[in-house]
């Protein structure tokens, strides 16, 4: 960790205690609007950097077909996932597509130590619908975000735009 955080406050304190931290870590980050809701923070945390960075609101969380409207991009459902450095096809699979009323896809690959963005691409949903694979187990589509889907000739690298946000101070 960076900054004047004492790693061993970490490595010495009780469960209970890394736990409510946790928690209220999740309470601080909801009440300066990053987080949305009580579910882990990735997919939140990369709908409200990818609204940052194109400098738009987040649609309500009751819409389930897209993330927020870009002008350039139009309807756009953002995807996230957090993996580790040779991490498992596992680590790469989106949470479900139930439905295809979005024109992009943000896809966004966080750093597990860091929360830093390692990759993120905005791909059409042709180049989606492409990759993506249904689930009967999750009544949905799959997208694995690795090589052929990041680097997809449609797929547009928006990662510096993703970290000047996370880095913004406003």
């Amino acid at each position: 960790m960076t900054g004047s955080f004492d790693d061993d406050l970490l490595t010495k304190a009780p469960v209970g205690e890394l736990l409510g931290l946790y928690s209220r870590l999740l309470l601080e980050l909801r009440e300066r609007g990053v987080l949305r809701t009580n579910n882990p923070p990735s997919g939140d945390y990369a709908e409200w950097l990818v609204a940052r960075a194109f400098g738009v609101p987040l649609e309500p969380n009751s819409n389930h077909s897209y993330d927020l409207v870009c002008g350039e991009y139009g309807k756009v459902q953002v995807k996230a996932r957090v993996a580790s450095p040779g991490g498992g096809a596992g680590e790469r699979q989106s949470s479900p597509f139930r439905s295809d009323g979005f024109d992009h896809a943000a896809l966004v690959l966080f750093n597990q130590a860091d929360y830093s963005v390692v990759s993120a691409v905005m791909l059409p949903i042709d180049a989606v619908k492409e990759r993506w694979k249904h689930r009967a187990h999750v009544n949905g589509h799959v997208i694995h975000m690795n090589g052929p889907t990041m680097k997809h000739p449609s797929a547009v690298d928006i990662a510096d735009l993703l970290v000047g946000a996370s880095t913004r101070r406003e």
